[in-house]
């Protein structure tokens, strides 16, 4: 999913003139972004559950949810 999305911006890029393009993230990179996801998805739903936050517990699934996506995407390279 991550080289097709690269791939349009990088084709969009070229119609409109941008000298523009985006490079694909590592294997680490992902790595980081899934735990650091992670560590923020159970910060927030855990401060959101005690204090009774919809917004707090809210953003901690989306962390969750980014988690997963870069799970799977790590596997995908």
């Amino acid at each position: 999913m991550i080289r097709t999305i690269n791939r349009s911006i990088n084709n969009i890029n070229k119609k409109i003139g941008l000298d523009l393009t985006i490079s694909m993230p590592s294997k680490e990179l992902l790595a980081f972004n899934e735990k650091t996801n992670t560590v923020i998805a159970v910060a927030c739903v855990s401060v959101g559950v005690l204090a009774s936050s919809k917004v707090l517990f809210g953003l901690g699934v989306v962390a969750g949810i980014g988690a997963g996506v870069s799970h799977i995407e790590k596997k995908k390279l």
